[in-house]
């Protein structure tokens, strides 16, 4: 056996509870980037990313997929690759596609697999997506070693509260997407990367749909009114079959309240951000005003991800019971109109930064 293995990659620790595929790709180069001597905290890669702020819901239906990152994207790719290039990076990224019985359509498990070996060979982690020990295709982890030329591979085991190594035989089969960092170039300042970052929340916040599915403000609209409005009383309490398809709509009680706190970890990423924003005062003091304001209002907005709670709701049979019950959901939908006032708030914050910046070039 020959093993390789890249030094000083940090563990992260994830769990479902901090929905770890929405930030996993972030995270996982967090990981990658300070294994080569770049310090990137997470907080900033999702701030510049815009996955930190956005909101993604299917209109009239009840569906898992809401909460995957890749609904920002307009092409495959696109969020990420913008990231990368802000922060000075050229990279290779795959999509692997199989057919019905999973064999390999544009590439094969050789090159995938020899792929991964020359950038660790290099000193660079590989990101990739779908080689999990929780089984999740759309989870990102970064592999920094490999063992019998490949024929494995080694990451965290960012499941484990220790530091426990992921060891993945057959993985070739399992991986599901990959980006290699191929060039370091240069990168973009600062303050260009927040204003880029700026104009993309801005912009998804006021969209109204993006590959089919609800963006921003008409996210939260669509959301509130099916949970309002829709007739949960022929839902049964628990699935009868797998739903986990995204294209299948769940009709029981338990799908729907695990869909909807999904839709409410994708509020709460709101709060993992504000640190980041918070330091930008200081940095850029002109932007001083509407930088508090809009930080006061996503910490408010943020807060209905927990909101549920304190009300009762809860993964149990009576939890379930008690999301049947329209009076109740009113509750749920009264206390999200004032969260979903707090985003509008702050992204009208965003947008006069963004106004002055623009008279600033005018000048």
């Amino acid at each position: 056996m020959n093993r390789k293995l890249i030094s000083n990659v940090p563990l992260i620790t994830m769990s479902a509870d901090n929905m770890a595929y929405m930030t996993s790709f972030t995270g996982a180069l967090y990981g990658a980037l300070k294994s080569i001597g770049e310090n990137f905290d997470n907080s900033q890669l999702l701030a510049y990313s815009s996955f930190g702020n956005r909101f993604c819901w299917t209109d009239k239906k009840w569906v898992f997929g809401n909460e995957y990152f890749e609904n920002c994207n307009e092409v495959p790719f696109e969020n990420q690759k913008r990231l990368l290039k802000a922060i000075g990076w050229k990279v290779k990224m795959i999509s692997l596609l199989r057919d019905e019985n999973g064999n390999l359509l544009n590439t094969n498990e050789e090159q995938i697999r020899q792929d991964f070996v020359d950038s660790i060979n290099k000193g660079i982690p590989v990101l990739a997506q779908g080689i999990t020990n929780d089984g999740c295709k759309h989870d990102y982890d970064v592999f920094f070693g490999y063992e019998d030329d490949g024929e494995k591979v080694i990451g965290w085991d960012y499941y484990q509260n220790d530091d426990k190594l992921l060891i993945r035989d057959n993985w070739e089969q399992e991986v599901n997407a990959y980006v290699l960092l191929t060039e370091k170039t240069q990168s973009k300042s600062e303050k260009e990367c927040i204003i880029e970052a700026f104009k993309i929340i801005t912009t998804q916040s006021r969209k109204n749909e993006i590959r089919g599915r609800k963006m921003g403000f008409a996210a939260w609209e669509s959301l509130l009114t099916q949970l309002e409005h829709d007739d949960f009383s022929k839902c049964s309490l628990h699935p009868s079959e797998d739903l986990s398809n995204v294209n299948n709509e769940a009709n029981s009680l338990e799908h729907r309240f695990i869909i909807y706190c999904d839709a409410l970890s994708q509020i709460f990423q709101r709060s993992i951000i504000l640190d980041y924003y918070r330091t930008l005062i200081e940095k850029f003091p002109e932007w001083a005003v509407e930088l508090r304001i809009a930080i006061d209002a996503w910490d408010e907005c943020a807060k209905y991800g927990g909101f549920l709670w304190s009300q009762g709701f809860s993964f149990d049979e009576a939890g379930y019971e008690k999301f049947r019950n329209q009076n109740a959901r009113k509750i749920l939908v009264d206390e999200g109109r004032k969260a979903m006032a707090k985003d509008i708030e702050a992204i009208e914050q965003i947008e006069k930064i963004l106004c002055k910046e623009d008279l600033n070039i005018d000048k």
